[in-house]
């Protein structure tokens, strides 16, 4: 059984998110993809989540986030994602999207651990399922 649930897909770009979506849901690989234009709507969702009764299921176990977005960028959110992920018991592969070849975007973000890899756009299933099976060992290959 694939331990993978829900993916969050962060990223301001609507055009990004259709494509990006599509290819998700090809993959066959989650049960629920959540979408946020903002690092701000991405935060009050998981802020919904009741940590209280832990719950999980409502938790994304992957987080694609872009790094350059209007008023709250990918580093910014993630500053405030360290803050309240302490809440839940889950555990949330942390992937930064980019279409930059800006190395400082690289370098600031090895240095946050809660990020686990950077990936392009557009988004190559491959590279998402390889970064996942890294992560979570029961996918298939």
């Amino acid at each position: 059984m694939i331990p993978i649930n829900r993916i969050l897909l962060i990223d301001d770009d609507s055009l990004s998110n259709k494509a990006h979506g599509k290819i998700i849901r090809d993959m066959d690989m989650f049960s629920t993809l959540s979408v946020c234009s903002s690092g701000e709507s991405a935060l009050e969702l998981l802020n919904s989540c009741n940590p209280v009764s832990n719950q999980t299921d409502s938790m994304p176990d992957v987080i694609l986030l872009d790094i350059k977005m209007p008023k709250m960028d990918g580093f910014q959110f993630m500053e405030k994602f360290d803050q309240i992920k302490g809440r839940w018991n889950h555990k949330v592969v942390m992937c930064m999207l980019t279409a930059s070849m800006n190395t400082r975007h690289r370098i600031e973000g090895h240095s946050k651990k809660s990020i686990q890899a950077f990936l392009y756009k557009p988004l190559d299933p491959n590279e998402l399922k390889q970064l996942l099976k890294s992560h979570y060992e029961t996918i298939a290959p």
